[in-house]
């Protein structure tokens, strides 16, 4: 320990303080009487009577000793410097045993202030569980404990977003694993259409082709048959020609007519793909629509069953308030104080429903 400022018997400081009772004596007293004192636990209600007993007298001399020292220190420069000296040394000897009483206080106000949060939220250990597990989740005991409402709501809220995410991306992935089947299955109509009208295509040109090699045949019968009677059968040659280039040109103009048409076909084949394209994508956007309305349809039947045992919940915070009767003042400032918390709750709880 610092050595101490030496005051003479005749100091000022020393008699203002003497006069008031606040001596070395005194000083040492408290120590002496004090500083051992100490509470076994939250029973000891007799330890913390004395130690609440002991941190005020310790107070009182204190603030008294401070009052003391101030007032002096109005007068000159060197009295006002030892005035403060004595002070820090009066007051820091009272500390010492005041600081350490109040740590013994404050650590059984603070333990007391652990059990009644944590029998609070005891009551509503059961509430959260069921809430928690309607989403799929399940959180330690110990761990909800340890959390007020807007903590477990966060908490709830974090749960329940990564909840409706995994739902999300689940629906997503059925719906593209169906649109992959739709469009496999699209495509492989579109395959089979146009193998058959290829098939049809070198059908019409395979008749086309038996048509002109019969008019050509014809056309070498009748050569041969003028080039035989050239003489005789001019006339007939020039006749059986044109006939044969008419023919000819018939055939041309069938050829011709059944490419237009096998055009036109594919045309409206085509055509009837684009509209059972644009079918497909109605019909789908339909189902994604109907699957919104009964989704939101199916969030408000769940929250009108919800809501009254939501009520019931809050009834039961009600009746805590009146369960429990207590007799000492301090269990009922307690008391007093958690049903205000309780009273807010409720109020807060009813303005969310």
């Amino acid at each position: 320990m610092e050595t101490k400022q030496e005051v003479t018997q005749e100091s000022p400081i020393e008699t203002a303080l003497a006069k008031e009772n606040v001596t070395a004596q005194v000083i040492a007293k408290l120590k002496a009487d004090y500083s051992g004192l100490t509470i076994k636990g939250l029973d000891d209600k007799e330890g913390f009577e004395a130690v609440e007993k002991a941190r005020k007298e310790c107070k009182a001399i204190r603030v008294l000793a401070t009052r003391i020292c101030k007032a002096g220190r109005e007068e000159a420069v060197k009295i006002q410097k030892d005035w403060i000296a004595k002070e820090k040394e009066v007051v820091a000897e009272i500390e010492e045993v005041e600081n350490h009483l109040e740590s013994e206080s404050n650590r059984i106000k603070e333990e007391e202030k652990r059990i009644l949060f944590e029998a609070a939220q005891q009551a509503k250990l059961p509430m959260r569980k069921e809430k928690l597990l309607s989403i799929g989740v399940e959180v330690a005991d110990s761990e909800l404990l340890k959390i007020d409402d807007v903590q477990f709501l966060q908490l709830f809220n974090e749960f329940y977003e990564k909840h409706l995410e995994e739902k999300a991306e689940k629906q997503r992935q059925e719906d593209a694993k169906r649109q992959a089947e739709e469009e496999s299955k699209r495509a492989e109509e579109r395959r089979i259409e146009a193998e058959r009208l290829e098939a049809e295509r070198k059908e019409k040109e395979r008749v086309a082709a038996e048509e002109k090699a019969k008019v050509d045949a014809e056309n070498a019968r009748l050569k041969a048959e003028n080039e035989a009677k050239e003489k005789e059968l001019a006339k007939q040659k020039e006749e059986a020609d044109k006939k044969a280039a008419e023919i000819k040109a018939k055939a041309d103009a069938e050829l011709k007519a059944q490419q237009e048409k096998a055009a036109k076909e594919k045309a409206e084949a085509e055509a009837r793909e684009k509209e059972l394209q644009k079918q497909i994508h109605e019909k789908q956007l339909a189902e994604f629509k109907a699957k919104e309305e009964a989704e939101a349809k199916k969030q408000a039947e769940l929250a009108l069953g919800d809501k009254p045992k939501f009520e019931k919940m809050l009834q039961e915070i009600e009746d805590i308030k009146t369960k429990y009767e207590f007799k000492a003042a301090k269990y009922k400032t307690v008391q007093s104080s958690v049903n205000d918390l309780l009273d807010k709750t409720i109020i807060y709880a009813k303005s969310k429903i």
